[in-house]
């Protein structure tokens, strides 16, 4: 009997296919790509997206492949990590993001980093911070805009780099 009830993909670059029908929380690391309609357990109720700049090869960063995460009726609950991520998504991924966020109960949204990691490429950590918290500004807005009269929990890091909704 399949009582598998976790998954994680490390930096699966490719849509797979998967028989694992009681898998209710799911792990992409570096994986983005690997979302697809047609492998997904419609148990999954929880998926954490965690994405590292250094691994853009194995995560093209195409966010409209969370369009597919509508056809899981369970899903209540999607976490999303970048780490060093030098530029935050574009206003159609970030659109599609927000988007993303009105279909579950419990959305996070985060961008995390090593100081050293962009001290080693040269570039202005302040700068880079001013970016991620700008997108943050905006993809609140944006869910704010699409929720209309729904009532929302909000709370922004600190920092203004990361976001966590309740709905």
């Amino acid at each position: 009997s399949n009582r598998i009830v976790e998954l994680h993909l490390f930096r699966c670059d490719r849509q797979i296919s998967l028989n694992l029908p009681m898998v209710t929380h799911l792990t992409l690391i570096d994986s983005l790509d690997a979302l697809n309609a047609r492998s997904l357990s419609t148990n999954i109720r929880s998926i954490q997206i965690i994405l590292h700049h250094e691994c853009l090869d194995f995560a093209s960063g195409n966010w409209t492949a969370l369009r597919v995460l509508s056809t899981l009726p369970l899903l209540n609950s999607l976490r999303v990590l970048l780490y060093n991520m030098l530029n935050p998504p574009d206003d159609t991924s970030c659109k599609v993001i927000a988007e993303t966020a009105m279909t579950v109960a419990d959305f996070g949204f985060c961008f995390r980093r090593n100081h050293y990691h962009y001290a080693e490429l040269n570039h202005d950590i302040d700068l880079v911070y001013m970016k991620h918290s700008l997108f943050i500004e905006r993809l609140r807005n944006s869910i704010v805009t699409l929720s209309q009269n729904e009532e929302l929990y909000i709370v922004v890091d600190e920092d203004g780099c990361g976001i966590f909704i309740w709905f």
